[in-house]
């Protein structure tokens, strides 16, 4: 069976990717900082022994490292860098609130960096330090979770700068690591999952971290080579930049 990496596998979406890879009887890497304390990812191991948990803090090049060496030569065929914030506070904020340190004339640049590290900075690096792992597989899919905030061109607020941009950077930085690794035979992309019911999204989202996995794992068993590059909706549809 197919074996898929995920990061920030402890709760919301990727959590759920997690839970509906395992239930069609794939492997799964679940991957978060504190594996210890992921007691629905401890849950899910007792039921699935198809489950891997890993600690992984991503913005650590050692805590990359320590992964690495951990799954020595095993395959990956699906990557989804799935690990992200909303804001560089410890103050939970949700999509509905407004950020102040992301709002002009309050502007935080640290913050703003620390945004910047996790969202787009991290899934580069670790899609490269696992990319010996990902040619170890045929299937060579890598999945960037970003959002529709990423879209210059359909942007319509402006209270998240920081997070908005972290995502339309990544998506450049996805675009770049496509066109590195088309000739390997990688499809590589930039999922919008929607506005889900998650701590980030808030409990007035439109889907439920389940209805976003299915969609997004829809998306995923599709994809083509021809569709590498791409930002694409959790319905298929494609997103302009």
């Amino acid at each position: 069976m197919p074996t898929i990496l995920i990061t920030g596998a402890n709760r919301g979406i990727g959590l759920a990717l997690t839970q509906s890879y395992l239930s069609r009887g794939d492997d799964v890497i679940a991957t978060c900082r504190a594996p210890e304390k992921a007691t629905a990812l401890q849950a899910l191991s007792k039921q699935h022994s198809g489950l891997t948990i890993l600690p992984l803090e991503v913005t650590d090049p050692d805590s990359i490292a320590h992964l690495v060496a951990t799954l020595g030569n095993r395959p990956i065929d699906i990557l989804i860098n799935n690990a992200g914030v909303l804001s560089g506070s410890t103050h939970p904020f949700t999509s509905l609130d407004i950020d102040p340190a992301q709002t002009l004339g309050t502007i935080d640049a640290e913050e703003w960096d620390t945004i910047l590290r996790i969202n787009t900075i991290a899934p580069i690096m670790v899609t490269q330090a696992l990319l010996p792992n990902l040619k170890q597989a045929m299937t060579r899919k890598i999945a960037m979770i970003s959002s529709g905030s990423g879209s210059i061109t359909k942007a319509i607020e402006h209270d998240y700068m920081a997070y908005g941009s972290s995502k339309a950077a990544l998506n450049y930085a996805m675009k770049s690591v496509s066109f590195a690794l088309q000739k390997d035979g990688f499809v590589v992309v930039s999922l919008n999952p929607g506005w889900v019911k998650t701590d980030m999204g808030s409990c007035d989202a439109d889907l439920t971290p389940q209805e976003s996995a299915a969609r997004l794992m829809r998306v995923i068993d599709t994809l083509t080579p021809e569709q590498t590059g791409q930002f694409i909706r959790h319905t298929g549809e494609l997103i302009p930049w």
